[in-house]
């Protein structure tokens, strides 16, 4: 929550909190599940005038440490929901300016991006990952110890975010979303059109992928989530799928020479 700078501590943070915790209360309520790590504006922290958030981001991107970047890659996604607009505007507008061409922090945002691979081998095999049967709450009918499964968020859809972020900060454009980040970045130059187009086709096959997967989970009574065997897909989605990790990585290695420490 960004709050004017006519902010008195005294009389205003009761009427702050307050608000805070109605609007992330009601959004519970409508299934938008509170942040387990508390990154919410009922968290005080996260919940300050302008100028506070400007130090903030300033901070931030002179200083890419990992808690830095970690924050980064979460509040450098804001976009305007409600209130007065100068507010987001005023802080996205200062995280540009000192974002844009600053080759240091965006290096440090890409080797942290490129930390997560998709799921691809040398071969064009699927890499699968482990889990626990008993962390897939609901699941009928699985009497093994393990799973072998591909994580289509997090080795998946994330990296393209990521990938989307970093084009999008690297050009200086004010866009939210990773399609228009992707297209915007485009358009000024700083990916090429055949990329952001790749980039953007995977993320829409790869997310057509996980919410099937999650309709049929719900449709079975079972907790939805972005764990998929392969062997559940047919061949057509699966050749796919490794055509959209294939798209992913080649982007990655572009972008790792391209901001190569």
């Amino acid at each position: 929550m960004i709050i004017d700078d006519a902010f008195e501590p005294v009389a205003h943070a009761d009427y702050f909190e307050r608000l805070a915790r109605y609007v992330c209360e009601g959004l519970a309520a409508c299934g938008q599940v509170l942040c387990p790590g508390d990154v919410m504006a009922t968290n005080s922290e996260w919940r300050a005038p302008l100028a506070d958030w400007q130090d903030r981001f300033a901070r931030w991107i002179d200083t890419p440490d990992p808690t830095a970047l970690m924050h980064g890659c979460t509040f450098f996604d804001l976009r305007h929901v409600y209130g007065d607009a100068v507010l987001t505007d005023g802080l996205r507008a200062a995280m540009l300016a000192r974002t844009s061409g600053r080759s240091i922090f965006l290096s440090h945002l890409t080797g942290n991006a490129l930390s997560r691979q998709p799921p691809l081998g040398l071969f064009r095999n699927f890499v699968l990952t482990s889990v626990p049967d008993g962390t897939r709450s609901g699941a009928p009918g699985h009497s093994r110890d393990q799973t072998r499964v591909l994580d289509l968020k997090h080795a998946g859809v994330v990296p393209i975010i990521d990938l989307a972020r970093i084009h999008s900060l690297a050009a200086g454009v004010d866009a939210t979303g990773t399609h228009a980040r992707l297209e915007a970045a485009s358009i000024a130059g700083e990916l090429s059109t055949s990329g952001a187009r790749d980039l953007r086709d995977a993320l829409t096959f790869l997310s057509d992928v996980r919410f099937r997967h999650q309709m049929r989970q719900l449709e079975q009574g079972m907790r939805p989530d972005s764990l998929v065997e392969p062997d559940t897909l047919s061949r057509f989605d699966r050749g796919h799928l490794k055509d959209a990790f294939a798209i992913v990585r080649t982007m990655q290695r572009a972008l790792g020479q391209h901001f190569d420490r």
